[in-house]
């Protein structure tokens, strides 16, 4: 895989800018219109590889998934439960920081499930510290 990086510069007016640096990831593409006949592409991935995908589904749909007009003033914690499948992804202001007593892992085992698809209209829940330090029986440090 190759990483390409690209930067523009934006003027804003005589004496401001700021550089606008991108990436993109590459694959060596074999890309065709059709497929050859009788045949399938077909795509194996381990436990690791599936957690990278659904990672960067979740970063990538930030602002459609947690209804945000931009993305990066927001930090995210994610974790996987492989052996049930269960998936969590909180969402925080920049401003903020995670408190030291609340644990992704607890959280995931004892918050109840938010949605049954990413594109219902009520799929994230909105939750105060507080009330996660509640729901995992810990008090405000």
């Amino acid at each position: 895989m190759k990483v390409i990086y690209s930067c523009d510069i934006v003027v804003i007016d005589e004496a401001s800018f700021y550089l606008d640096w991108r990436f993109e990831r590459t694959m060596g593409s074999k890309k065709v219109k059709h497929m050859q006949r009788n045949t399938c592409r077909v795509i194996k991935i381990e436990r690791e590889a599936l957690f990278e995908l659904i990672y960067e589904t979740m970063i990538d749909g930030l602002e459609e998934y947690f209804d945000l007009l931009d993305c990066t003033v927001v930090t995210s914690h994610h974790k996987l439960n492989p052996e049930n499948g269960e998936y969590i992804c909180l969402v925080i202001d920049d401003r903020d920081k995670l408190p030291d007593n609340i644990d992704i892992d607890d959280l995931l085992s004892k918050i109840p499930q938010t949605t049954t698809s990413l594109y219902s209209p009520n799929r994230y829940k909105e939750i105060t510290f507080d009330e996660i330090r509640n729901l995992l029986g810990k008090s405000e440090e």
